[in-house]
């Protein structure tokens, strides 16, 4: 199990992992706000940028908490992970030194792929088909944002800060499809948990 492969603090306990579903619920609910009350509208390209930094505080803080919980849940039901799925879950990778020791390296994962594995296994753990849809403008659009995203945080030209208003559609567009796609999720999980809670 995982606990016994990477080490926990503490056994889990079904309560625990409630607690830490609701938890990051609540987290994508403040994320969210802050895209729309902080970025009150898209008329210049500072609030557009403002948008897209927000939207993937959004995505990177609750694809974080999910995958936390699912370390948690396969622990506490027994759920077994491939050692590559256990190393992806907990992001690490893992070579050999020269002096024969073990390193333990950051794996530094594409979004995309990242949201696409954290969805695959939230449904081997819980038995929550995911909604999301990857033949769809959604998925494409999500795509496209993360280019956009890699290049306002990566600038080498003026240019490179522009958002254009398809732009902006796009990253909109993304936001729909990570919601109905890993929120849904989230809440599906709830009462999933429950159901295979080993406890009365």
């Amino acid at each position: 199990m995982l606990c016994r492969r990477f080490g926990c603090a503490a056994p889990v306990s079904v309560e625990s992992v409630l607690s830490k579903t609701h938890e990051v619920i609540e987290l994508a609910a403040i994320l969210v706000a802050d895209m729309d009350v902080a970025v009150p509208d898209h008329g210049s390209d500072r609030h557009r940028r403002a948008y897209v930094r927000a939207l993937f505080a959004y995505v990177e803080g609750t694809l974080a908490g999910l995958k936390a919980i699912l370390t948690e849940y396969a622990d506490l039901f027994g759920v077994r992970f491939t050692a590559g799925e256990a190393a992806m879950l907990v992001e690490v990778g893992y070579s050999l030194k020269e002096d024969g020791s073990v390193r333990v390296s950051p794996s530094f994962l594409r979004i995309a792929d990242n949201v696409r594995f954290a969805l695959s296994l939230s449904s081997k753990v819980t038995g929550v088909a995911a909604a999301a849809r990857y033949d769809d403008r959604g998925w494409a659009s999500f795509k496209k944002s993360i280019v956009i995203r890699n290049r306002l945080m990566h600038p080498k030209h003026v240019s490179d800060l522009t958002v254009t208003d398809q732009e902006i559609a796009d990253v909109g567009d993304a936001r729909t499809w990570y919601k109905d796609a890993i929120v849904a999720m989230l809440l599906n999980m709830i009462p999933a948990i429950r159901k295979r809670s080993p406890t009365p």
